[in-house]
């Protein structure tokens, strides 16, 4: 997950941003929510997506990550290149 969000995402969108929303919970269960923000450098197609992702926490580290996010913005803004390409 690190290399597709610190790596992947920025690498291959312009303006790329990780808006943080709320964060709830604490101990070993935290819930955090935001938003993915750029522009897909290939067609110039915007994202706007909402994320939410549920750590797991034993011994004060990270055990266990799950991000749940609009992964239809993402596809949306590939398959335009797709069709440009046809």
């Amino acid at each position: 997950m690190l290399k597709l969000i610190f790596e992947r995402l920025p690498a291959d969108r312009d303006d790329f941003s990780v808006s943080a929303g709320e964060v709830l919970g604490g101990g070993d269960l935290v819930i955090a929510s935001g938003r993915f923000l750029g522009r897909f450098k290939a067609n110039g197609a915007s994202i706007d997506a909402q994320f939410v992702q549920v750590f797991q926490f034993k011994d004060g580290k990270i055990a266990k990550c799950q991000m749940y996010t609009d992964t239809a913005q993402f596809k949306e803004s590939i398959s335009r290149i797709r069709l440009a390409s046809v």
